[in-house]
């Protein structure tokens, strides 16, 4: 298994295109494949919900499950907590689409902030400032 990220309670990790969030008596809470491996994860403070990002982005809280999907909103990269209830994310930086993007956790409204081609026709690297 592999994590993409966990805190004191919960645990998101995927293994084969197969995303797994866990409690952490290792009750499955959400199970999904997904297209390609997932590429991260964020679970909120209060573990009032978790995104999951690959070709797709996922929403799950505990009462709901929501796919957030685009043609110019896919492959996500990188996902950070901007505020509260919004969260930042990068979509592949090498893809000629790639864009920060902003999602309201309340509301689900996603907004792009800006075109993001820092990184297109450059080498690969693990470390990717945004």
């Amino acid at each position: 298994m592999n994590i993409l990220y966990q805190n004191s309670e919960l645990t998101l990790t995927y293994q084969h295109e197969r995303v797994f969030l866990t409690d952490k008596l290792n009750n499955v809470l959400y199970e999904k494949e997904f297209y390609g491996n997932a590429s991260c994860g964020l679970i909120d403070s209060e573990n009032k919900w978790v995104l999951i990002g690959g070709e797709h982005l996922t929403f799950w809280t505990r009462k709901r499950i929501s796919i957030i999907k685009a043609d110019e909103f896919q492959w996500i990269h990188s996902l950070r907590t901007n505020s509260k209830n919004t969260v930042a994310i990068l979509t592949d930086p090498w893809y000629a689409r790639s864009a920060i993007w902003q999602l309201d956790t309340c509301t689900l409204d996603l907004m792009k902030i800006q075109n993001f081609p820092d990184y297109r026709d450059q080498q690969y690297t693990d470390t990717i400032e945004w």
